[in-house]
């Protein structure tokens, strides 16, 4: 017999009772737990001002996550809590749609951090720099792309381990062979545990383009497991809540959680789009960074984040570095932001969940044959060590 997949209203009825549940057995009223933020960052408050979150005019018609996956694991490398993943994801309600732009670990950020990258910020202190924590992150993030941010949310990757173990693996196919710290995932069509799971995510040795690489790979991942998501049932459902208590952090209070959940029920999650802010790796003072480019990240800004508010324009993004050749964008592909991105690029991605890797190969080369035209980067442009 098939399972039944829990209704979404269903869904929000079980998270209702087990927060009651947990209202009930530590002796705080069910009130205060729907309202109150429980889960808030262990890097300290962080105050999302008017000037940094969406405008209040069109908060109805969209709103922009902060999502960031933290390294948390001291066996792995000496400096730990670096974020691994950043990204900023869009929910238009208007238009029934989500958006998420992936921002390079390896960002140039200049003397806000000592490597210059903007991953580091995190594990900053405020009493050492003017950029810490993810109060500094979310103010890097606003400053350098103007990018409003309404909600955070951050989980740490040992955590991140966990979740995928609950929900019974993620299936996608793995574009290539990796390893990770001894454990081996082989390209192909699999159903992924925790463990291959971060395997995947944070491997980035086995690409011609290092991180920017990974950053695809990622895409198909976070597809897959939205997927997933959606179709668990009420035991997967319950053994995620002690997880996300320990490895989660957000601003949402239980109520504002719901809103949101129920708000994108229905959504078309399958034509979700996944962007790479543009730009090309280079080395700036000595440290192999990843350089924006400017005209291009403006145009997939206002395109997919800024489509009920004010454009901005290039000259209001605060780059650390501007000295990189930005190959002139036509005014067809002005017109038509589709085509300003390659992989290495800002790609643009609808990802089918059923799409096979092989299937995604034969649209990723594609999608580079169509943007040669401007984009007169050699492959060598895009080679740069790999490093942690």
């Amino acid at each position: 017999m098939a399972k039944r997949r829990l209704s979404i209203k269903n869904k929000i009825l079980l998270i209702l009772s087990i927060f009651m549940i947990i209202a009930i057995t530590t002796g705080v009223s069910a009130s205060y737990l729907m309202n109150v933020r429980l889960m808030q960052d262990k890097t300290g408050e962080v105050n999302l001002t008017p000037e940094i979150k969406t405008p209040e005019k069109v908060q109805d018609k969209s709103v922009n996550f902060l999502v960031v996956g933290i390294g948390d694991d001291p066996s792995e490398r000496e400096s730990t809590q670096l974020t691994d993943t950043i990204m900023v994801v869009n929910l238009d309600f208007e238009n029934k749609k989500a958006s998420a732009l992936q921002i390079p670990r390896d960002t140039y950020v200049a003397d806000a951090t000592s490597t210059g990258k903007i991953n580091a910020i995190y594990n900053q202190t405020p009493e050492n720099w003017s950029y810490a924590g993810l109060q500094g992150l979310v103010d890097m993030i606003y400053k350098t792309f103007k990018l409003n941010i309404d909600h955070y949310v951050t989980i740490q990757m040992d955590g991140f381990k966990k979740l995928v173990d609950a929900i019974g693996g993620v299936t996608m196919n793995v574009p290539v062979d990796m390893e990770l710290n001894g454990t081996y995932v082989y390209a192909g069509e699999q159903t992924l545990n925790g463990e291959q799971a971060i395997a995947v995510v944070r491997t980035r040795n086995v690409y011609a383009t290092a991180d920017l690489g990974r950053l695809d790979t990622q895409k198909l991942f976070m597809s897959a497991l939205v997927d997933k998501c959606l179709t668990l049932g009420p035991t997967q459902m319950t053994k995620l809540i002690p997880i996300m208590f320990n490895s989660v952090s957000t601003d949402l209070t239980l109520n504002e959680a719901l809103k949101y959940y129920n708000s994108v029920a229905d959504f078309d999650l399958s034509n979700m789009i996944m962007m790479t802010v543009p730009g090309i790796p280079d080395y700036v003072d000595g440290q192999s960074v990843y350089c924006v480019y400017p005209e291009r990240t403006t145009a997939l800004i206002n395109k997919y984040f800024k489509n009920h508010s004010d454009p901005i324009t290039s000259d209001q993004l605060e780059l650390a570095y501007t000295g990189i050749y930005e190959p002139e964008i036509t005014p067809e592909e002005m017109q038509e932001v589709a085509y300003l991105s390659d992989l290495k690029n800002g790609v643009e991605t609808e990802v089918s969940y059923g799409e096979t890797s092989q299937n995604t190969s034969e649209t990723e080369q594609t999608t580079s044959e169509e943007t040669q035209t401007y984009d007169n980067s050699t492959e060598e442009d895009y080679s740069y060590e790999s490093y942690e």
